[in-house]
Parts: C-alpha cells; sequence; structure tokens
C-alpha cells in the first residue's frame, strides 16, 4: 500500500506542477503577493503530500485519509518508529532505529509524582507514566558531562498528536536542528533533547495515547534532564504545533503540582505556532481559519482534525476541550479570575506566520499570557504559513526566527513584549 500511496503522490505532483506554475506565475494571482513561485509550489505540494486527501474527487473515508496520513509520515522519514501505534519501548531492539547513536530510552517519571488533576484524568483513562525514547542533538551525556549552568532545551515535535516523530529525520526535527546549528555558533545552546511521546490513536488503529498520557511523557523527560544535573532554571521546552501544546500543558502541570520534588522550570517557553484552543472556538467565519485558508497548507488537515481530537480525548468528556487549560489554553471559555497564566510562568517566546490559519488563536493565547503577567517576546512573520521552520522555500523567514531566538536567549534579563 506504501508502494501505491508513493505512485498515486507522484503522479498528482506531475500533473498538478504545470497548472500551479501557470495558476501563479504572476504575484498577484499568489495566496500571498510576497511569496515567491517556489513558496506557492511548495505549499500546494505539503496538501498533495500529506493532507488534501478529502477534497480530492475519491472523496476517502476519514478513516481511510488518516491511514494515508500516516503511511506518507512512515515512508518519508523510513525511521522505523514514524507513526508507531503504542508500543513497549524498553524491548524495543536497537537495531530497529536508524541512527540510533543518539538515542536514549528515558525511564518513567515516579507515580507520586502523577498529582492533582492530571492524576484524577490518568486515572480514569487508565494510563501512567512509561518508558519513552528521546533523541540528543549535540553530543550526548556520554560523551560530555553537564557543565554548571549550561542551558539545555527539551523539544516537544508537532503533528496534531496522531503524527510524527522526534526523529531527527523527521521533518519536525528541522527546529531542533535549527536552534543547535544557531546555538552553537552563538554559544548559547550545545544540545538538545527532542522526546517522543504516546501518540493519540482510535479506530481502525489500536486505541491509546489518550490525554493524559503526553503530558506523563513530557514529565519523564523533564525529571530525566533533572536527574542529569541540569538545573530547573536553564531548562527551556520548546514545541511546534501539538508540541506547542504539549510545552505549555507540561509548564502548567509542573507549575500547578506544587510538589516538593518538581522544581518549575524557569529557563523559557519556546513556542512555535503552538495548537493554543482544541475546542475549535477559533474556528469562525471572518477569522484567519477562514481568511488565511489558501495561504496555509493546514487547511487540508482539519478533514482529519475530529479524528485527532476523538482520539486524544478518549474516555474523557469531549466538553473538556472547552474548559481545560491544559488542552485549550487558549479556550474563549476559560474564566477570567482566576488567570490561566501568572507571574509563575517562565518568559516565553511565540512564533506565529501571518498566514496561517491558526494565527487568531495564536494572538489569543499571546493576549491571556500577557494579561496573566508573563514576559512574552512576540513574532509574527509576516505572510508565513503554520510552522513555518518546517517548510524549505521559507528558510528566509527561519533564518530570522533562529536568529531572533539567539537574541533572546542572549537576554536573560526581562526583554520587551513585543517585536
Amino acid at each position: 500500500m506504501n508502494g501505491l500511496y508513493q505512485f498515486y503522490r507522484s503522479i498528482a505532483r506531475l500533473v498538478a506542477l504545470p497548472s500551479w506554475m501557470l495558476r501563479y506565475a504572476l504575484r498577484g494571482w499568489r495566496p500571498r503577493r510576497s511569496w515567491t513561485l517556489g513558496n506557492t509550489i511548495i505549499v500546494r505540494r505539503y496538501c498533495i503530500d500529506g493532507f488534501q486527501f478529502a477534497s480530492h474527487p475519491l472523496r476517502l473515508p476519514l478513516f481511510g485519509q488518516v491511514r494515508l496520513i500516516r503511511w506518507q509520515f512512515d515512508t518519508n522519514s523510513a525511521v522505523g518508529v514514524a507513526g508507531r501505534e503504542h508500543q513497549d519501548y524498553s524491548k524495543l531492539p536497537l537495531h530497529r532505529i536508524k541512527d540510533h547513536h543518539n538515542f536514549v530510552l528515558i525511564p518513567p517519571a515516579s507515580s507520586h509524582l502523577v498529582v492533582g488533576d492530571i492524576s484524577t484524568f490518568a486515572d480514569k483513562a487508565n494510563v501512567k507514566p512509561e518508558m519513552i525514547i528521546g533523541y540528543w542533538f549535540g553530543k550526548t551525556p556520554e560523551e560530555e558531562s553537564v557543565r554548571p549552568e549550561e542551558v539545555v532545551v527539551m523539544n516537544m515535535h508537532g503533528g496534531g498528536y496522531v503524527i510524527a516523530t522526534a526523529h531527527p529525520a523527521d521533518i519536525t526535527a528541522a527546529i531542533a536542528k535549527g536552534l543547535l546549528a544557531y546555538g552553537n555558533k552563538s554559544g548559547t545552546i550545545d544540545r538538545i533533547l527532542s522526546i517522543e511521546y504516546r501518540l493519540s490513536s482510535m479506530h481502525p488503529f489500536k486505541p491509546g495515547g489518550q490525554f493524559p498520557s503526553a503530558i506523563l511523557d513530557a514529565l519523564s523527560g523533564y525529571i530525566y534532564l533533572i536527574s542529569l544535573g541540569f538545573q530547573p532554571q536553564n531548562i527551556i521546552f520548546s514545541g511546534d504545533s501539538a508540541g506547542g501544546n504539549l510545552a505549555l500543558a507540561i509548564t502548567r502541570y509542573l507549575i500547578e503540582a506544587n510538589h516538593p520534588d518538581l522544581p518549575v522550570p524557569t529557563g523559557g517557553l519556546l513556542l512555535v505556532s503552538p495548537w493554543a484552543d482544541m475546542s475549535l472556538q477559533h474556528n469562525r467565519p471572518g477569522g484567519t481559519s477562514e481568511t488565511n485558508y489558501e495561504s496555509d497548507y493546514m487547511g487540508s488537515f482539519l478533514n482529519v482534525e475530529n479524528y485527532a481530537l476523538m482520539a486524544f480525548i478518549g474516555v474523557h468528556d469531549p466538553r473538556e476541550y472547552l474548559h481545560n487549560p491544559y488542552m485549550s489554553p487558549a479556550s474563549p471559555f476559560l474564566p477570567d479570575n482566576p488567570k490561566m497564566f501568572d507571574q509563575r510562568w517562565p518568559r516565553t517566546m511565540i512564533f506565529a506566520g501571518g498566514g496561517e490559519m491558526m494565527l487568531d488563536e495564536i494572538k489569543s493565547l499571546k493576549h491571556a499570557m500577557v494579561e496573566g503577567g508573563v514576559e512574552v517576546t512576540w513574532c509574527e512573520m509576516e505572510d508565513a504559513v503554520h510552522d513555518f521552520f518546517l517548510c524549505p522555500t521559507f528558510e528566509g523567514q527561519s533564518g530570522k526566527g533562529f536568529e531572533k531566538v539567539v537574541k533572546w536567549l542572549k537576554t536573560r534579563r526581562s526583554a520587551p513584549p513585543h517585536e
């Protein structure tokens, strides 16, 4: 079936390319006048490659769309664990994972560290901390011991909680690679740990990974970094799209747990196009979910969004999406008092694309954080798409973005709230 899909994709590209070149030859015909022809074609290609199956004349059913998206990620990254279903990583042979020299098995967090609301949700879903996989970008702790006051980034990949992987060959690894490259040049970051977390799944796949599995896995990754000798004030959480949602959720948990064995990380939060409202309340007429539809590849991902939301919520009440700040920190249904953010939160840098559909909800997240007293550095990249760091033809915006991150890292004291 993978071969059949690859054949379909190649034919679709060949058929579409001439029409794209004619349709978008003039700047005025492109979704954004600032885009090059290459920008336009790559966004259209991403739609064909991974997402736009429901708008295809074949009109595949939902389970077929999800299968094809997962097959596409499996085939493209070919890393052995992409698009995986739940499995016991402690029993996974190392030869199953390519380039495993930077691979680490991370022990599960102790169950006594799971407290409060997350403990309640975990009990209901019958999930607990489990061993996870991590990948080091840069030198591993075995190659070079942790230095005093060394800054480290714990990265969480995107993918709607249902696809992608932390593996260095995955498309989402572009962020970790870029952070490392620019961090090495500037002397700000020498290594990054990118963690796997349980992906959510339901029929036609084996059900698993429902909320709060990913938070428990992120907790295990954080405890692992602490055990290596990294200080909480030097640990930065980063995440793109769903990974940004997870970075917010694990930060919220560590703040609200108020546990003597769980120090709050104050190094910072780096969010790239974070999924901030799983309630979908920002998907409204006249909003960016509508006005930016043509300038973003995410429009076709909405075809399987219901699958992602149903798989992620699992046994819990779907109304949690409206009121649960772990899921939807930018939901308009969250109470104003108490505020969802306060000065206990670390300084935060938020990237958003000016052409992305989720821009409204990301702006709502920024507003809520600023209102709560969080130090926020806002970077809206003009005419860029969702998660633009992953798009090859947006490398100009990506380079500027990484330069902004380096500047932010070097400024450990207060920075202006907007850029």
